[in-house]
């Protein structure tokens, strides 16, 4: 069985792509998986990837379109505003990659799933002594079920999930019956964070850039002010106290 790393994007964030992608080469570049990346039309540049070319159509119809040309059994999934901030444990990847494929597993996110201090704090301990395994199920009630964090799919599952209606923040709370979601419990082997929120780029996106050696160039996307960085950590430091534990409530009241 064949596995590949599938970007991502398309021709309305092919700027966001071109200004991140060369991190991926720096600090991956010995990736032993095909590179592909999902545009409408052929790029100028496609040093270091396989142009995979869809319709311009909504986000689900395009990247199943786009996974549907490719054979592999199992894909890595990358957004395309993912910037990699360190070197890829790239042996580490590769045996979760098979864990998988032997396994057969449908979904296996690459970072643990979010938790509040405390809790995460009891996980780490449990590992410290042994007890954690390296790979946990995703409770079918947990919010973010389907998280678009960089995570290695099932090609099959990811094409029958994006099957369904919804947009595609819709997809990241779908679940299929039967197939289980699985979430890393150690450390992840691969280190990034999103650098676009809702079409723009954090407001220490050239500060960030320029620490990994690149040079930023937004063009004619706009960067995030600083009351609004600070408004996104605050929200981070809430999240720290009390977790999904208020959306869970609400849901369950809605229920």
């Amino acid at each position: 069985m064949t596995a590949a790393l599938f970007i991502s994007s398309s021709d309305n964030t092919r700027d966001v792509f071109e200004q991140i992608f060369p991190a991926l080469r720096k600090f991956w570049p010995d990736c032993p998986f095909p590179i592909y990346a999902g545009f409408n039309t052929m790029p100028e540049q496609t040093e270091g990837f396989v142009p995979v070319l869809a319709k311009k159509s909504s986000w689900r119809e395009e990247i199943r379109e786009q996974l549907l040309q490719l054979k592999a059994s199992h894909i890595i999934l990358l957004l395309d505003d993912f910037l990699l901030r360190s070197p890829v444990h790239t042996a580490e990847l590769v045996d979760l990659v098979q864990l998988c494929q032997s396994g057969d597993v449908a979904y296996l996110r690459l970072i643990p799933r979010s938790r509040a201090f405390l809790p995460w704090l009891w996980l780490r301990w449990q590992s410290y002594r042994g007890r954690a395994k390296g790979l946990e199920e995703i409770p079918r009630h947990w919010p973010y079920y389907s998280a678009l964090q960089i995570a290695i799919w099932r090609r099959s599952h990811l094409l029958e999930m994006l099957q369904a209606d919804g947009n595609i923040w819709d997809f990241e709370h779908q679940a299929i019956p039967g197939q289980t979601h699985y979430a890393l419990t150690g450390r992840p082997p691969i280190d990034y964070g999103h650098v676009v929120e809702k079409g723009v780029y954090q407001s220490d996106i050239k500060e960030l850039m320029n620490s990994l050696g690149f040079t930023f160039h937004a063009g004619n996307r706009p960067v995030a002010s600083r009351a609004s960085s600070w408004k996104l950590r605050w929200n981070a430091c809430k999240f720290q106290l009390i977790g999904y534990s208020f959306l869970r409530l609400r849901r369950l009241l809605r229920s």
